[in-house]
C-alpha cells in the first residue's frame, strides 16, 4: 500500500482536527472563517479561501492540506446558490458521497452537497463523517 493512500480513520481524524479547528477558532457562521482563519496554511494543514464558482458566484473554501498527500478534506460553501459540497478523498467509499475520481494511488475523490449554508448543520454532517470514518473497521 501507498503511502499516500489515505484511509478512512487517518480521513476520520482529520475531520475531527477541522472540527477542533474551527471550535478553537470559536467559529459560530461562515462569516467568521473569513475573520477567523488565515488565508497561508498554518499548523494545522488547514487553509481558507475565497475561490470563483457557478453561476459567477464565489465559494468560501476551507481545506486541510498534507503536502504528501494533497487535500483528503474540503469545505466548500456557496452562500448565493446556498448549498455546502463536503469533498473527501480517502481509500474507501463512503456511504452518502459520490464518487468524482479515483487518483493514480488509489484514493477516491467523493463529495456530498449539503443544501444549505449552516454552519452548525454542516459540522454536524462533518462530525457524522468522523464518526463513521474512526468507527467503521
Amino acid at each position: 500500500m501507498s503511502d499516500n493512500i489515505i484511509t478512512k480513520k487517518e480521513l476520520g481524524e482529520i475531520t475531527r482536527n477541522v472540527l477542533k479547528y474551527l471550535d478553537e477558532k470559536d467559529v459560530k457562521d461562515l462569516g467568521d472563517l473569513e475573520i477567523k482563519t488565515d488565508a497561508e496554511i498554518n499548523q494545522e494543514g488547514i487553509t481558507f479561501q475565497l475561490r470563483p464558482s457557478k453561476l459567477g458566484t464565489t465559494a468560501k473554501v476551507l481545506s486541510y492540506l498534507i503536502c504528501s498527500k494533497g487535500i483528503p478534506l474540503e469545505v466548500r460553501t456557496n452562500e448565493a446558490l446556498n448549498y455546502t459540497k463536503l469533498i473527501v478523498k480517502t481509500s474507501s467509499d463512503i456511504p452518502g458521497y459520490e464518487r468524482f475520481v479515483r487518483d493514480s494511488i488509489g484514493n477516491l475523490g467523493q463529495y456530498k452537497t449539503i443544501n444549505h449554508i449552516n454552519l452548525s448543520k454542516v459540522k454536524s454532517e462533518l462530525k457524522k463523517l468522523a464518526d463513521y470514518c474512526v468507527n467503521d473497521t
